[in-house]
């Protein structure tokens, strides 16, 4: 989160789906270390969320559905053009600063 606050400036909230998939501890901990609110979609309203429900149905179809993998490795050859051209959209549309260097 330091790296990605670093290259794009602090959030003043990151939208989330109600559930425990991004509720780990260390998580948690780091978005209030940073003072960024977290705010959640109301169940059965997915148009709150629009951007990543676009993104999770692109890569299902795009990159999940469409192979069949032996190892993550493999997964992520296979996803890098679509992040590419999410990059790019992010980039054109959010007005970010070009990045460098890649995020760890």
């Amino acid at each position: 989160m330091d790296q990605l606050i670093e290259v794009y400036g602090k959030p003043e909230a990151i939208r989330l789906e109600n559930g425990p998939a991004l509720m780990a501890e260390v998580f948690v901990e780091r978005v209030e270390r940073h003072g960024v609110k977290l705010l959640f979609i109301q169940p059965g309203k997915p148009n709150q969320n629009a951007f990543i429900e676009r993104f999770n149905r692109s890569f299902r179809q795009e990159v999940l559905g469409a192979w069949l993998f032996n190892a993550v490795s493999e997964v992520q050859v296979a996803a890098t053009p679509l992040f590419q051209r999410l990059a790019v959209t992010l980039h054109s549309v959010w007005k970010f600063p070009a990045v460098t260097g890649g995020v760890k």
